[in-house]
Order: structure tokens, then C-alpha cells, then sequence
């Protein structure tokens, strides 16, 4: 059995870009930090649990 043909991808390939050998210290790290773990906190009322979209604050000027 031999394996599938190999196509040429449609579009332009991604390319990383080559960082200097100093610009990962200059940013202090910040590529590695994730989200992960981070409460949510809504952009409206700065509470943290919701979003914009389910902001109590945000709903009750639509019903009244």
C-alpha cells in the first residue's frame, strides 16, 4: 500500500518570523504567559464571571 500524493497547498505559505537573539528578554517573557487559568471579567462593568454580551448592567437598559 503506498502513502497518499503529496499536494501543493493552495495560498501563501506561513512563515515564523526569526526573532532576535535579545527580543524575547526585552519583552520580559510574555510569549509563554497564556489565559489559561485567568478570570473573565466583563468589559462593561469590570466584574469578574460574565462578559459584555450577559452584563446584567447592559440587559437592563435594554428591558426598560
Amino acid at each position: 500500500m503506498e502513502p497518499p500524493e503529496v499536494h501543493k497547498m493552495v495560498g501563501r505559505p506561513k512563515t515564523k518570523r526569526e526573532r532576535e537573539r535579545d527580543e524575547a528578554r526585552k519583552r520580559e517573557g510574555l510569549w509563554s504567559n497564556s489565559r489559561k487559568g485567568l478570570k473573565m471579567s466583563c468589559g462593561h462593568c469590570s466584574a469578574p464571571g460574565h462578559n459584555k454580551r450577559n452584563c446584567p448592567l447592559v440587559n437592563s437598559l435594554f428591558l426598560s
